[in-house]
């Protein structure tokens, strides 16, 4: 099953915990550090990936923006005291990342729910081979955390991170990397779903981000938007 076509049961692989998803050095706001519901934003494959009338905004390739010096098929990043690798997503990760969606504590999955929706790992192959895009992150050779992106209307559809590794800015790196993919294909404006409620930390998070609440609920979830504009 297409990830892209059903793309409203893709918001069910997303489930993140973004007590995970600091920076280093942004993890000083202690509001940033408490527990969010982030089963619906980049975070929750089934409900956000909501195919939208965005899908009809194609990037232009006439204008399509360099890929940025930091998209690379693997790079070592510190989480603390260990060494983390942030790489490029294959299709031999995909039962390892089914795994990691299904132990997030926010919007908690099963794998019979992920493939009562059409999320199998046939199914995530099938998009990487076409339109979609993942990146994983390593700790000791095991995947701790990823995400993922959609180049046929310019989303990121999911990230998810083990509870073990939280707070240690694997989420925000593994955002970043979705992000910088997407405008490199030429994408202005780029789009994501999450809360709408303001006291959770999921909504905090992206607006720590950088991203902007667009005012638009889809399936009681807030299109958050980042324009490359704005990008430093």
């Amino acid at each position: 099953m297409d990830w892209e076509s059903h793309s409203s049961r893709i918001a069910l692989i997303k489930g993140v915990n973004f007590s995970d998803t600091m920076t280093l050095s942004e993890s000083r706001d202690p509001r940033l550090l408490e527990d969010p519901r982030h089963s619906q934003g980049s975070g929750n494959y089934g409900r956000e990936g909501t195919q939208r009338k965005r899908s009809e905004k194609a990037p232009r390739e006439s204008t399509a923006r360099k890929p940025r010096a930091r998209i690379q098929t693997a790079r070592v990043t510190s989480v603390g005291s260990i060494e983390a690798l942030i790489r490029t997503m294959n299709a031999e990760d995909v039962a390892e990342v089914l795994e990691v969606r299904t132990s997030t504590i926010e919007n908690a999955m099963t794998m019979e729910a992920l493939e009562a929706y059409g999320i199998t790992e046939d199914s995530v192959i099938e998009g990487m081979k076409s339109h979609t895009r993942g990146w994983v992150c390593e700790i000791n050779a095991r995947i701790v955390g990823f995400s993922m992106a959609s180049r046929t209307n310019g989303e990121v559809l999911v990230l998810a991170i083990l509870p073990s590794v939280e707070g240690r800015g694997i989420g925000a790196r593994l955002l970043g990397e979705a992000r910088d993919w997407l405008f490199s294909v030429g994408y202005d404006e780029i789009w994501l779903k999450t809360t709408p409620d303001p006291s959770l930390r999921a909504y905090g998070f992206y607006l720590h981000q950088g991203w902007k609440p667009s005012g638009t609920i889809e399936d009681e979830d807030e299109v958050f938007v980042l324009a490359a504009r704005d990008q430093p």
